[in-house]
């Protein structure tokens, strides 16, 4: 991949990111991101890897000692969706807020 390739991903990434962060769709509390690797059976450092960012954030983050960043928040936000999560916010779910695993569905046979 050239620089102008590259440079133009990132930009067009961190767009992305920024749009979702102003969409105020990204509320995420540290139960649901536990809640949300649980259903992924993905430790702490798995999703990190896959977020870009360290252990040490997701870890305080999940005790509470720490807030995510709007970057941070988006990326990890982006990386449960893709990997199947689906965030249920206040009126959606029973009692507030809620992360299931969306449903596989199979490819019809032939």
């Amino acid at each position: 991949m050239t620089d102008a390739k590259r440079q133009l991903a990132l930009m067009l990434r961190r767009q992305t990111l920024k749009r979702l962060t102003a969409n105020k769709l990204l509320g995420l509390s540290p139960g649901q991101l536990r809640a949300a690797r649980g259903l992924l059976h993905w430790s702490q450092s798995r999703l990190a890897t896959a977020a870009l960012v360290t252990d040490a954030t997701i870890r305080s983050f999940e005790v509470g000692r720490s807030m995510l960043s709007d970057i941070t928040l988006a990326k990890v936000h982006m990386v449960l969706e893709e990997a199947g999560i689906l965030f249920l916010k206040d009126g959606v779910a029973r009692n507030g807020e809620a992360v299931v695993l969306r449903p596989v569905i199979p490819e019809p046979r032939l």
